[in-house]
C-alpha cells in the first residue's frame, strides 16, 4: 500500500506536500489579476497629483479629490497585502500537511515513532519548495503563452496596441495637462538646467525642420525617409507615454520598460511599417499643454498666433529632446518634427525660429480629399470599436479623423476675405466636406507663401511629383535643406514611395469648388 510506503518512507511525505503547496501557490499568483491592481494604483496616483497641483480646484474640492484619492491608494494597498500575506501563507502550508499526514498514517499503523529522524530540514526544504515553484512557474507561463501566441500575434497588427498597464500610464501621463506640464518642469529643472554648456538658442541656429500640412499627403512617408538620412533628431514612440520629459523617460525605460523593435503596419492601414523608434507626431502634446485655450474649440482647431513664452519653452522642449538623445555637449543632428498643426501657427512659428525650414507636402486635392474622407471613416469605426484609440488621439491633439474630428478653421485670423467656406463645416462623410478643408487649408498657405519674408523658410512639396519621380524630387528637397546625401543612399531612399491609386468620384463633389481646388493646387506648384 501506498501509507506503508510512506510509513517505511516519510521524507516522502515531505516532497509530496511541498510539491502539492508549489502548484498550488504558483497558481494562485498566477491567477491573482496584478495587472488590474498595477492599473488601480496608477490611477489612484494620478487622483493623488491632480488633487495637490490643480490650481482650478477650490479648497473644498481638492479635500475631496485627496480623500477619494487616498481611499484608492489604500484599497489597492491593502488588497495587495492581504494576497501577498495569503500566498506566503500558502507557500508555507505544507508543514502542518505534513504533520497530518504523518499523524493519520502513524495511528493507522497502531505506532508512535519519531519520523523527524527521517525528515529534510527546514531549511533545506524551502531551498527545494523554491526551485520547485520557479520551475513549474517558468513551464506553466512557458505553456500559457504558447497556447496564446497566436492571438497575441493577431492583436500585433498595427502601431496602437496597448497593454492594460500602458494604457493606464498613458492616461497618467497625458489625460491631464497639469500632469504633462509637470512632467515638462521636472524634465527642464533635472536635465537642461545641469547642462548649462548647451543653450537652447544653440537649437534654434542648427535650422530645425518641420513637415505639416495636412493628413494624407504624404508627410509622415516623408519626414520616414529625412530620418533614415540619420541627419536629425526627433521625437519617436519611444518617447511615449512622457514625451514632455523624453530624458526621464529614457532613465525609467532602462529598468526594462520597452516596446516593439519589429516593424508593424500602423494603425491607418497605408502599408507604413513603424516600430518603437519610428519618428511621430508627438510635439503637439506641448501646445496642447501650453495653448489649450487658445486654439482649441469645442468643434474645430483654429489658427492663431502663438505667445511668446510658448515658443520660448518650445525651444527648451527641442533642447530636452536633443538632451536625450545625443551624448555630446554640441548636437551633431538638426531637430526634425512632423506636426500637421503647425499650420494654424505658420507665421509665429517662421517668424521666432528664422533659420528653421519647413516642408509642406500638398496632394492632388480631389484624391487628398477622398484619402481624408477613408481615413476618417476607418477611424470613425475603430474609435467605435475602441475607446482607447480615441482618447490616444485626443491626447496628442490628433483631431484629423474619427470621432475626435475637429477641422482647422482660418477664418478668426483672417482679416481679409479668401476664397474659402463660410458656411459650416458639414458632414465629414460626404467628400465636398474634405474638399472644402482641403481648400480652406491651402488657401491660407498661399497667402502665407504670397509674404516674401518667408520665401526661405517654406517649401512646397508635391505629393504626385514625389510618387513619379522620387530621385529628382528628393534631391531637391535634400539641396534645400543643405543635406549631403551621397547618390546610392539618395536612390535606396527614393524606393520608399509609391504611386497611390486613384479613388476618388468626380461627378460625387460641387463642380465649382473641384475647379477652384484645381487652380489653387496649379498655382502652389508653380
Amino acid at each position: 500500500m501506498f501509507s506503508d510506503l510512506l510509513f517505511e518512507t516519510p521524507v516522502l511525505i515531505s516532497y509530496c506536500s511541498a510539491l502539492l503547496i508549489c502548484i498550488i501557490t504558483v497558481e494562485v499568483l498566477l491567477g491573482v489579476n496584478w495587472t488590474g491592481l498595477l492599473v488601480r494604483l496608477i490611477n489612484g496616483v494620478k487622483l493623488t497629483l491632480i488633487a495637490l497641483f490643480d490650481e482650478t480646484l477650490e479648497e473644498e474640492q481638492q479635500e475631496v479629490a485627496l480623500r477619494k484619492a487616498a481611499l484608492a491608494m489604500l484599497s489597492v494597498s491593502f488588497k495587495t497585502l492581504f494576497l501577498l500575506l495569503a500566498i506566503l501563507g500558502i507557500f508555507y502550508l505544507d508543514e502542518p500537511l505534513k504533520d497530518l499526514s504523518l499523524s493519520y498514517i502513524l495511528e493507522d499503523h497502531g505506532l508512535a515513532i519519531d519520523p523527524e529522524s527521517k525528515m529534510v530540514s527546514w531549511s533545506t526544504m524551502l531551498l527545494i519548495k523554491s526551485i520547485i515553484s520557479m520551475v513549474y512557474w517558468y513551464a506553466r507561463v512557458k505553456i500559457f503563452r504558447t497556447n496564446t501566441d497566436l492571438d497575441q500575434n493577431s492583436a500585433e497588427e498595427s502601431d496602437q496596441t496597448y497593454s492594460e498597464i500602458s494604457k493606464a500610464l498613458h492616461d497618467l501621463a497625458l489625460d491631464s495637462n497639469k500632469i504633462a506640464g509637470m512632467s515638462f518642469q521636472y524634465e527642464k529643472k533635472h536635465y537642461l538646467n545641469q547642462n548649462k554648456a548647451q543653450s537652447s538658442n544653440d537649437y534654434s541656429m542648427l535650422k530645425p525642420v518641420w513637415v505639416c500640412g495636412l493628413a494624407r499627403a504624404g508627410t509622415t512617408i516623408l519626414t520616414d525617409v529625412l530620418y533614415e538620412t540619420e541627419a536629425f533628431t526627433s521625437l519617436t514612440y519611444r518617447q511615449m507615454p512622457f514625451p514632455l520629459a523624453p530624458n526621464m523617460w529614457k532613465k525609467l525605460s532602462r529598468w526594462g520598460v520597452g516596446g516593439n523593435e519589429q516593424k508593424v503596419e500602423r494603425a491607418h492601414g497605408d502599408g507604413l511599417l513603424v516600430n518603437i523608434d519610428s519618428p511621430e507626431a508627438l510635439e503637439e502634446v506641448f501646445w496642447r499643454v501650453h495653448e489649450p485655450h487658445i486654439y482649441q474649440d469645442t468643434d474645430s482647431l483654429s489658427a492663431h498666433e502663438a505667445k511668446a513664452s510658448s515658443l520660448s519653452a518650445l525651444e527648451d522642449y527641442i533642447s530636452c529632446i536633443m538632451l536625450a538623445t545625443e551624448q555630446t555637449a554640441i548636437p551633431s543632428k538638426r531637430y526634425l518634427s512632423k506636426n500637421n498643426n503647425h499650420l494654424l501657427r505658420l507665421p509665429s512659428l517662421l517668424s521666432h525660429f528664422q533659420c528653421a525650414k519647413i516642408l509642406i507636402p500638398i496632394r492632388e486635392p480631389l484624391e487628398h480629399a477622398e484619402s481624408l474622407r477613408r481615413q476618417h471613416l476607418k477611424w470613425v469605426q475603430r474609435h467605435q470599436d475602441d475607446s482607447f484609440s480615441l482618447s490616444y488621439m485626443n491626447w496628442l491633439a490628433h483631431h484629423e479623423f474619427g470621432l475626435g474630428h475637429k477641422p482647422f478653421n482660418f477664418q478668426a485670423i483672417q482679416e481679409t476675405a479668401l476664397e474659402v467656406s463660410t458656411e459650416e463645416f458639414g458632414d465629414p462623410n460626404q467628400l465636398n466636406y474634405w474638399l472644402n478643408r482641403w481648400t480652406d487649408a491651402y488657401s491660407y498657405l498661399e497667402t502665407i507663401l504670397a509674404q516674401s519674408e518667408y520665401d526661405q523658410q517654406l517649401y512646397v512639396v508635391d505629393y504626385h511629383a514625389l510618387s513619379t519621380n522620387p530621385k529628382q524630387t528628393l534631391t531637391r528637397v535634400f539641396n534645400y535643406l543643405e543635406l549631403d546625401i551621397n547618390q546610392q543612399q539618395r536612390d535606396q531612399l527614393a524606393k520608399r514611395f509609391k504611386m497611390a491609386p486613384k479613388r476618388a468620384d468626380r461627378s460625387s463633389v460641387d463642380r465649382d469648388l473641384l475647379v477652384r481646388a484645381e487652380k489653387l493646387y496649379q498655382h502652389l506648384q508653380s
